[in-house]
């Protein structure tokens, strides 16, 4: 529908893991890469490149890059962030960042042209449900089980919260490890058996479609430790009625205005988190309030039409 023709071929993608393991296998492959593909990018009118990763095309737009447009979705940070910074600017293509706060994470070369483009979803308008409707006040983190994205924060937050008396929490964590990242998943596990919260907190698998759990939430949190370069799950969750809580930086704060279209909170602050529920639970209508500000929000700036109308833009 979309493509008059589509290739299959092995390219050279970098990932952040092989540059700690020192994996070179796609490095040595990268110069016969080179040579396959310079022709075959020679043909097109213009080259999309979808993410800083695909090191044997970002290298090959150097030599045409009038024609190259990369697709930044990341904010990698030390010496790896170092690594992709001085890609980006190697390449001297035009730059489509996907958030204001990954633009100021790289550094371009005065000659390059970028656009901030924020990404959309069809969201979940369809499952949009009365929130705050029920006794229980229900809570959904979705997300990659990891350090960074700040589950077991968020354990702590809930276990502050059961001790204030507020019994009628329900909590929904949804998602999986990385690739075999056990640990974590351990250490989350083990945390809600220790504070006893078996009863408040249930750890679910990755869903493909994860609208019932939208439909079900009244609020959603985003507690990462690290920013994100964007906030998908903050647009998807808004699209559905929710109230967004998350931390305070990253591309986050182009979507959410604190206590307008959703509330932020300190990055990595138990505390000022735990004062952010604690603001929903005992104002229910300035909650809904927010959050249908929230879905406007949603409506006017982050749908799919809206993304494809940006992006033609570019290149019509």
């Amino acid at each position: 529908e979309y493509a008059d023709e589509l290739i299959v071929s092995n390219i050279s993608v970098i990932r952040k893991n092989d540059l700690r393991r020192f994996n070179l296998k796609n490095i040595f492959l990268l110069p016969f890469n080179i040579i396959k593909y310079f022709k075959l990018a020679k043909e097109f009118d213009y080259i999309y490149i979808n993410t800083i990763v695909v090191l044997d095309f970002i290298i090959i737009s150097k030599f045409i890059k009038n024609k190259c447009f990369i697709h930044v979705h990341e904010i990698p940070i030390g010496f790896i962030g170092a690594f992709f910074n001085k890609l980006v600017r190697f390449s001297g293509s035009n730059i489509i960042f996907n958030s204001n706060a990954t633009k100021n994470a790289y550094k371009l070369n005065k000659t390059q042209n970028y656009y901030v483009i924020h990404n959309g979803v069809d969201g979940y308008k369809n499952v949009k449900s009365k929130k705050f409707a029920s006794e229980e006040i229900r809570i959904l983190m979705i997300g990659r089980l990891s350090y960074q994205k700040g589950q077991l924060l968020l354990i702590e937050v809930i276990n502050k919260l059961v001790n204030d008396l507020h019994k009628r929490l329900k909590i929904k964590i949804v998602g999986d490890v990385f690739e075999n990242n056990i640990e974590i998943k351990i250490q989350i596990q083990n945390k809600i058996k220790l504070y006893n919260l078996e009863n408040f907190i249930e750890l679910l698998p990755f869903s493909n479609n994860p609208s019932d759990y939208y439909n079900w939430a009244d609020i959603v949190v985003i507690p990462s430790i690290k920013p994100e370069s964007f906030g998908l799950v903050a647009i998807e969750g808004m699209s559905a009625g929710c109230l967004i809580i998350a931390a305070n930086h990253g591309g986050i704060t182009d979507i959410i205005e604190d206590n307008k279209n959703g509330l932020l909170f300190k990055p990595s602050n138990s505390n000022d988190f735990q004062n952010k529920i604690n603001f929903a639970i005992s104002n229910k209508e300035a909650a809904e309030e927010i959050a249908e500000k929230g879905f406007l929000k949603f409506s006017n700036d982050f749908t799919v039409e809206n993304y494809k109308k940006n992006i033609a833009k570019i290149f019509l």
